[in-house]
């Protein structure tokens, strides 16, 4: 029973795949003069890109718009603010709308690229429509899906890079949509759904496992029992509210940091007590000591240094972006110092706990 319960711990201890915030899948933004916008995504194959600005009052406007497609995204820097592509900054193709003066009246909904007049680059397979402006007095979401810019011919990182120019001085909006026929969710970030749902399953499952080997084995269990199946609990929790973060994420098109960071936390404590009693089994509670005394002080120490670290570890890790590593590496290091301490406290604490027991066998 004590290797089962050492082998169900290790297994809730394992290490977690790094997670970054997901990809958004619309962006808005207010142009002002001489600056652009930059939006980053990586694409699958079919999916489609729209761009609709927002008028206060019908005016003239100017707009230019530049697709990239890049090897590599860590060419191209994005943030909240508008940016300017910068020299040096490589990608395999990329295809340009040139200047054009629309009348803005309420809703303007740029439609496909026209490859005829713009000869300014080339993304193999797209496709060669005829372009349109269609004007709307109100928002109508089934139209703007049918009007994209571009069709994506094949999967890959894509950069859209936009530009408005007006003389007057009314507030324009610029909104940006880029989604598959998945959803909004990125080709990064889209495999991540079916397997936060698939988790949530085996997590059930697993805690009922757990529930139905406790009961059979009640006159026997130990409290450490009690807290693995609080671990379970956890595991539970975090990958549900990673799986609706994403279904979110999916059908809006925009994710909710404070949802990531709560089930990045659960995770955290989860990890964290999964370590701590791991560590509590080798030590050789309720095998050979009925107790830990002042041995018990210092896991729960190792646990709260662990969950702190681990905390600012993966605020960080969602709070910046995927290009700023430096501040991640250095809560990344500590954590993983104190991973390795703690593996060789359980190891060695493995090894005293066995000869013990040898030493008791041949005792008796």
């Amino acid at each position: 029973m004590i290797a089962v319960i050492a082998l169900v711990a290790v297994l809730l201890a394992a290490p977690q795949a790094s997670r970054a915030l997901p990809e958004p899948g619309k962006w808005d933004f207010v142009p002002d003069k001489n600056q652009t916008y930059m939006a980053s995504k990586s694409l699958v194959n079919g999916s489609q890109i729209f761009i609709r600005l927002t008028c206060e009052v019908q005016l003239k406007v100017n707009v230019t718009w530049t697709l990239l497609e890049t090897a590599c995204l860590h060419d191209f820097q994005t943030s909240d603010s508008s940016n300017s592509p910068s020299s040096g900054r490589s990608h395999t193709s990329g295809i340009t709308e040139k200047w054009k003066e629309y009348d803005c009246n309420g809703l303007l909904i740029l439609d496909e690229y026209n490859h005829k007049q713009n000869a300014s680059g080339s993304i193999p397979g797209l496709s060669k429509n005829d372009p349109s402006v269609k004007h709307l007095d109100k928002l109508d979401n089934s139209k703007v899906k049918d009007n994209p810019i571009v069709t994506m011919p094949r999967d890959g990182i894509y950069v859209l890079i936009v530009s408005v120019q007006s003389n007057d001085n009314s507030k324009i909006i610029v909104h940006i949509d880029m989604q598959s026929k998945h959803g909004y969710l990125s080709a990064v970030d889209w495999p991540l759904l079916p397997f936060y749902g698939a988790m949530c399953l085996v997590y059930v499952v697993y805690g009922i496992a757990w529930l139905v080997v406790s009961f059979c084995q009640w006159r026997d269990l130990l409290r450490i029992q009690f807290w693995i199946g609080g671990v379970i609990l956890l595991g539970m929790l975090e990958k549900a509210v990673f799986y609706a973060e994403y279904q979110s994420i999916n059908s809006s098109g925009t994710p909710v940091q404070g949802a990531v960071l709560m089930a990045e936390l659960v995770s955290c404590a989860k990890r964290t007590l999964a370590r701590m009693l791991v560590i509590i089994v080798s030590l050789g509670f309720g095998i050979v000591k009925p107790r830990l005394g002042p041995m018990l002080h210092r896991v729960v120490g190792v646990g709260l240094l662990y969950f702190g670290l681990a905390a600012v570890e993966c605020y960080l890790r969602i709070t910046n972006h995927k290009s700023q590593n430096n501040q991640i590496l250095v809560a990344s290091v500590p954590l993983a110092v104190l991973d390795s301490a703690i593996c060789w406290w359980i190891f060695t604490s493995l090894v005293q706990t066995t000869r013990t027991l040898r030493l008791r066998r041949c005792a008796f």
